[in-house]
C-alpha cells in the first residue's frame, strides 16, 4: 500500500525558486502545490488541504508574515515554514511571532525537509 504524500503549499514569487523547492520536494515524496502571491497562496490556504505552509518572506502584494497571520485567522495548526533570504535573527524572530513554526534561510535545500519532517512527524522525508 502507498503511503500519502506530504502535501505542502509553497508562496514564493521567484519562479525559479518554486520549479526548484518543488523539484526538491518532490524527490522526498511530497506533493507540492504552489502559488506566487499572497493572495493565490490565501486562496489555497483556505482550501484545508495542506499539511505544511512553506512561504517566503516578501511577496509582491505582501509579505510572508502577512500571509501567515492571515492563515492563523483561520487554521491555529497547520505548519508553517518560512524559506526566506532575509537572513537575520529579527527576521526569524517576526516570523515566529506572527505564528510560524519554523525559519529556513535560503538557498538551504537540504533543511527544508527536515523541517518540513519535524513539524508534519513524517521522518521518511529527512532521511533521503
Amino acid at each position: 500500500m502507498n503511503k500519502p504524500k506530504t502535501r505542502i503549499l509553497f508562496v514564493d514569487d521567484n519562479e525559479d525558486t518554486r520549479l526548484m523547492v518543488t523539484c526538491w520536494l518532490g524527490y522526498v515524496d511530497c506533493e507540492v502545490m504552489t502559488a506566487d502571491c499572497l493572495a493565490s497562496g490565501l486562496q489555497l490556504a483556505l482550501r484545508g488541504i495542506f499539511d505544511a505552509v512553506v512561504v517566503d518572506s516578501r511577496l509582491p502584494d505582501g509579505t510572508g508574515r502577512d500571509l501567515c497571520q492571515k492563515i492563523r485567522e483561520f487554521d491555529a495548526v497547520t505548519p508553517i515554514i518560512f524559506y526566506s533570504g532575509e537572513a537575520y535573527e529579527t527576521d526569524r524572530a517576526r516570523a515566529l511571532a506572527c505564528g510560524a513554526q519554523d525559519y529556513v534561510v535560503k538557498p538551504d535545500l537540504d533543511s527544508l525537509p527536515k523541517a518540513i519532517a519535524r513539524l508534519v512527524r513524517t521522518p521518511t522525508l529527512s532521511s533521503h
